[in-house]
């Protein structure tokens, strides 16, 4: 059993401390090199969603012993991870995207009753 019969030291803040700002959230950190790596080489061989989160899963679990990342990236996958690799992986196979304004103003030029 430990007691703890005295605490001393400075109880007043210093400027230096009262100057630091409080984060309202965590630092968003991007996912580590070469688990993207290891994700887009799936992506690449059609392996689907479900999969490939276990698989990214077990394969940081075995590298990184299960940590969830370091100072600099995180070793698991996010949904915001998810869409990138996707957008990544279609941009790779020649697939762009058009800003969804001009799909409207394209629909609406063709068809306007659509959208009534």
């Amino acid at each position: 059993m430990v007691a703890i019969d005295e605490i001393s030291g400075v109880y007043n803040h210093t400027d230096e401390c009262t100057a630091q700002v409080e984060m309202e959230r965590n630092p968003c950190l991007p996912l580590h090199a070469d688990l993207r790596e290891f994700a887009l080489s799936l992506l690449r061989k059609n392996v689907p969603l479900s999969l490939l989160r276990s698989e990214c899963s077990a394969w940081a679990q075995a590298r990184w012993s299960g940590l969830p990342g370091d100072n600099f990236a995180r070793y698991c996958l996010t949904t915001h991870d998810i869409s990138s690799l996707y957008r990544s992986i279609s941009h790779e196979r020649g697939v762009t995207t058009v800003p969804r304004s001009y799909v409207s103003r394209s629909i609406f030029r063709t068809c306007p009753s659509f959208f009534l």
